[in-house]
């Protein structure tokens, strides 16, 4: 213990934790324990107890991103066009990113992008992107794999929530 500016050079002491309850995401729900603490080696101590009783912990965040396992290849301009769903359990904006490979005559088309929504609980939130190839192979018909990842902050825990998933899709002509 310090302040007022006041404290010690030297501590000595114990830390006792008799009993100590958590929740989800390091949530303290109770937590029970003991101090002594004595300042440079005097014999007198400073003694006491921490009691920590806290409500129920809120329900953590959870998310739901998914991606359609159908999609279309523009043949005018080698762009893909893939959607999905999104799904939260309290209201927070749910970032989603998607990358896309394809094996197009032995050279790899890729690319990338992402959006942002407004989650509302209980509410399935459709999104759509289009993905433009990064090189000179365009996406075409046929398989390809694509990589969704979704996240969002749940204020409840001061953290992000993240998503990850990986499907094969199947291109269509556009």
């Amino acid at each position: 213990m310090s302040g007022n500016g006041r404290g010690c050079n030297t501590l000595t002491g114990t830390f006792v934790v008799q009993a100590a309850e958590y929740g989800p995401n390091g949530y303290v729900k109770t937590f029970d324990a003991t101090y002594e603490q004595h300042c440079e080696g005097y014999d007198s101590a400073l003694r006491g107890e921490v009691h920590i009783a806290n409500p129920e912990p809120p329900a953590p965040l959870e998310l739901g991103v998914r991606i359609a396992t159908s999609g279309t290849a523009d043949t005018l301009n080698g762009n893909a066009h893939v959607t999905g769903t999104a799904t939260c359990t309290a209201p927070t904006t749910v970032h989603v990113a998607t990358a896309l490979t394809q094996v197009v005559k032995q050279s790899l088309a890729r690319g990338s992008a992402g959006t942002s929504l407004e989650c509302v609980p209980g509410t399935v939130h459709t999104w759509a992107l289009t993905i433009t190839p990064t090189g000179d192979v365009p996406f075409v018909r046929g398989d390809a794999e694509a990589r969704v990842s979704g996240w969002a902050y749940d204020p409840a825990y001061e953290d992000y929530v993240r998503v990850d998933e990986t499907v094969a899709i199947k291109l269509g002509k556009k």
